[in-house]
């Protein structure tokens, strides 16, 4: 605008636009870098003014997560060393760069790095460390980096017993829980579970505990012992089979591997009848006890009320049981037989020899007698 001094107009124009500015161009050499912990990465790149112009001198800062490094753009120009620390977040990060010059104009820029994981350490844990056999525990097997963050990836899994027996080996994924169920007969003591992932390895023990325990049952004339526990069963049971008349005393010596059963048949234990079966319990059968208390929990000690028995009996016993009966103390609940059953046999042979004494005695005269006759005459012949 041109006026006069007294503000007549003379004469009046306009310019082009023009823009004013603060900012800076700051533009990285690289956009992406990917790199593992501790190394060493470069970040360099150009400080331009706003219409690209070269800057002569800025002040360039470059932050990583919390970590700030500072240089001189000259010419333009920067660079600058950053070090990443072991433990470093695996994934991508934002390196910041930021320049401002002299005259407070400012720009930033912006480098993606991506931290390639590396696996640190397995870790294995147990649901439970103590189980019981027939239980079922939980087993989580995990993959860790140097953030101590999950890495997804496949990793062996083996269990063995007692660094010996090889139970099983797998795959699984990393921080994935899987069950497995120890048999009711798993045999007691220290199960190694045992993950594995390239030059890794982690171990966890579960103790697996020792049961003891039978279960019995009277089932058509036989009594049944079955061991549901983790050990042979060795022990001695003794059982009742009474009536009204008499009771007779039944001891068996047991050793039963676990899973298998024992069965008693009274069939060829006593004479034919309707018995009462009981078992007088030890402390050393505690777990029978139990078994018992859940079937019949009015009488602890009966397994079976009026039941018919044949009699099923070698013959020996037979006769054992009769001369029994006619001796009185014999034969019975604390007769020398039922303590020692080996003497039945040389019972036996005593009987048959009185019998022969008894009833056979004149024929074999008779015989003796005809074969002394006869020899004159073989001789004459």
């Amino acid at each position: 605008v041109l006026t006069t001094n007294s503000n007549l107009l003379i004469e009046e124009k306009s310019s082009n636009s023009f823009e004013v500015t603060h900012q800076l161009k700051v533009l990285p050499v690289n956009s992406h870098i990917t790199a593992l912990p501790s190394e060493s990465i470069k970040v360099a790149g150009v400080v331009n003014e706003a219409f690209d112009n070269n800057l002569l001198k800025a002040d360039v800062k470059v932050t990583l997560d919390n970590s700030t490094y500072q240089t001189e753009a000259i010419d333009g120009k920067f660079d600058v060393l950053v070090e990443l620390s072991k433990g470093i977040k695996s994934g991508k990060h934002s390196v910041e760069i930021t320049a401002s010059d002299s005259k407070n104009n400012m720009g930033t820029g912006s480098i993606e790095l991506e931290i390639t994981p590396v696996e640190k350490y397995l870790k294995l844990e147990l649901s439970e460390y103590n189980i019981e056999p027939g239980k079922k525990i939980g087993i989580t097997s995990s993959l860790y980096d140097q953030a101590d963050d999950l890495i997804n990836a496949s990793l062996g899994l083996e269990m063995i017993y007692e660094d010996d027996e090889k139970i099983f080996i797998k795959t699984v994924q990393s921080n994935e829980k899987i069950e497995y169920e120890f048999s009711q007969y798993a045999k007691p003591g220290s199960y190694i579970f045992t993950s594995k992932y390239n030059r890794l390895q982690a171990q966890s023990i579960v103790n697996v505990t020792t049961v003891k325990e039978v279960k019995v049952k009277y089932e058509n004339q036989s009594v049944l012992i079955e061991n549901v526990g983790n050990v042979p069963f060795i022990d001695e049971i003794t059982l009742f089979v009474q009536n009204e008349l008499k009771k007779y005393l039944v001891t068996k010596k047991l050793d039963i591997k676990p899973g298998k059963f024992l069965m008693i048949d009274l069939s060829k234990e006593v004479p034919d009848g309707v018995y009462n079966i009981a078992m007088p319990l030890k402390e050393s059968l505690d777990s029978i006890r139990q078994t018992i208390n859940q079937s019949l929990p009015h009488e602890e000690n009966l397994l079976a009320a009026e039941v018919r028995i044949e009699d099923n009996r070698p013959v020996y016993k037979r006769l054992i049981s009769g001369i029994g009966s006619i001796t009185g103390g014999l034969v019975g609940a604390d007769g020398a037989l039922t303590k020692n059953p080996l003497v039945a046999p040389l019972m036996l042979t005593a009987v048959i020899l009185l019998l022969v004494i008894r009833y056979g005695r004149k024929p074999i005269m008779s015989l003796i007698r005809r074969e002394k006759k006869e020899e004159p005459k073989k001789k004459e012949d």
